[in-house]
């Protein structure tokens, strides 16, 4: 996929973003259907789709803090030991 594919789509998300298009906001076989008509696009439907949901995760991390109070947890390591 070209860079200049993935700027349209970009584009597309921005409006939405702009217009505040929450229901009427693009979708994957809009984004496809323009790409064909305004720009000539050759490409198959799913390569749009896996880009437009690719493009759409929000790609944070989320990390939860274990604390346990003295002796309330025990953590355990599994592997073999002679003792």
């Amino acid at each position: 996929m070209t860079q200049e594919v993935k700027d349209f789509i970009r584009q597309c998300f921005v409006r939405d973003e702009k217009e505040n298009l929450l229901k009427q906001s693009h979708n994957a076989r809009q984004i496809y259907k323009r790409l064909v008509k305004e720009h000539g696009f050759t490409g198959a439907e799913p390569t749009i789709r896996r880009a437009v949901q690719e493009m759409r995760l929000p790609k944070k991390e989320a990390f939860v803090p274990l604390e346990f109070d003295t002796g309330e947890a025990a953590q355990v390591d599994w592997g073999e030991a002679t003792v």
